[in-house]
């Protein structure tokens, strides 16, 4: 015969044991992050078909080019006018596409590359015209140029300049994103704008200032110059900027350098290949950053907790804490601690021990 209060006591402990496999359960293996919009990392431009340099003189011109090439688009802001996968080679002098004043269609150049020339692209007093992903190298004065105040607005992204006098020259109260310049003997001129995720190495100076306006200057990498500006500090903006070799844009540990240069990984972005692991771990741990069936469930085999801090060694490394201190774990100092401390299973194992034991005790007491 059972007593009531026996019963009672293993309801109790059964709940605690359901409770402490509960507190198990949530041990963190990896963590989660937010994923922040996917920024192409390696402007890379797609071009296929060979074309002599293309000059657009006004709107009949650029009327007659769409007719010619079967151009995609209709010269709006939401459905603009495409000029793409064009491959230029300027045979050593001219402009690989000019567009001149006089068009008020909007125009997107895009996956084009162009070589050995004056200019690669120059959009001259002409609003709406914008540049992506394009290749340009080898040029005499400008990689990319938007020149006169009628190009207000206009923004150049995903580009990649190479070995031209001047790499590229923003549009005024324009946008340069995420392009690459090098060697070069001037990076970025600027009239007014934002300056934003760009790499600019091997140059003279990374930045002249054409009018001593206020420009945004954040999340570049710079290195390899003999000067960051011409003039005109005292009008720069810098915003979460990282300069140097050794910035770290997106804080998974691995510097923006060896992101970029080294593993192809996206230096703004923790997870590039968004499998909930850091790049920094990812590296670090020898999977690839670059896909997301890595690490393995066999992988995952292998990671251990060596300080015994109730952390894996790998969920540390991801949050920013020691593997090797059990007194460092992720959520130490915080308000609100982010997981549980190591010393949980050492407090549950007791109540789940004898928890069991009085279950196996009910149990032998229930078949007499």
């Amino acid at each position: 015969m059972i007593s009531l209060n026996f019963k009672r006591k293993s309801k109790v402990i059964l709940v605690g044991i359901l409770l402490g496999i509960g507190f198990l359960a949530m041990l963190p293996i990896q963590s989660n992050f937010n994923q922040n919009e996917r920024i192409t990392q390696n402007p890379i431009s797609s071009a296929s078909v060979p074309h002599a340099p293309i000059s657009i003189a006004d709107e009949t011109a650029l009327l007659a080019f769409i007719v010619s090439e079967g151009l995609n688009g209709l010269g709006t802001e939401a459905d603009p006018l495409v000029i793409e996968n064009y491959d230029i080679d300027c045979g050593g002098s001219g402009i690989g596409i000019e567009i001149l004043t006089g068009i008020t269609s909007h125009v997107l150049i895009k996956n084009c590359e162009i070589r050995n020339g004056t200019d690669g692209i120059r959009i001259t007093e002409t609003p709406n015209v914008d540049v992506s992903n394009c290749t340009i190298e080898s040029m005499l004065n400008f990689g990319i140029v938007m020149e006169g105040f009628l190009c207000e607005g206009n923004y150049i992204e995903n580009c990649y300049v190479n070995g031209s006098a001047w790499g590229i020259a923003g549009a005024y109260d324009g946008i340069v994103s995420n392009c690459v310049i090098s060697n070069v003997d001037i990076g970025i001129v600027c009239e007014e704008g934002i300056i934003e995720k760009c790499i600019v190495y091997n140059t003279n100076t990374v930045i002249f200032f054409d009018m001593i306006q206020f420009t945004i200057i954040r999340q570049c990498l710079f290195f390899n110059y003999s000067q960051l500006y011409s003039s005109g500090a005292d009008y720069i903006v810098w915003d979460d900027n990282v300069l140097g070799i050794d910035g770290d844009g997106d804080g998974d540990g691995i510097p923006d350098y060896d992101e970029y240069f080294i593993y192809g990984t996206d230096r703004f972005l923790i997870d590039t290949d968004m499998d909930n692991y850091h790049d920094g771990y990812e590296i670090l741990s020898g999977f690839d950053p670059l896909d997301n069936s890595s690490p393995t469930a066999e992988d995952l085999g292998i990671l251990v907790d060596t300080d015994g801090d109730g952390y894996y060694d790998g969920f540390e490394v991801q949050s920013g804490t020691d593997p090797l201190d059990p007194n460092d774990y992720p959520g130490v100092g915080e308000d609100e601690p982010s997981g549980i401390p190591g010393y949980s299973l050492v407090f549950l194992a007791p109540f789940i021990l004898i928890g069991i034991i009085l279950t196996y005790k009910k149990m032998k007491l229930e078949k007499k």
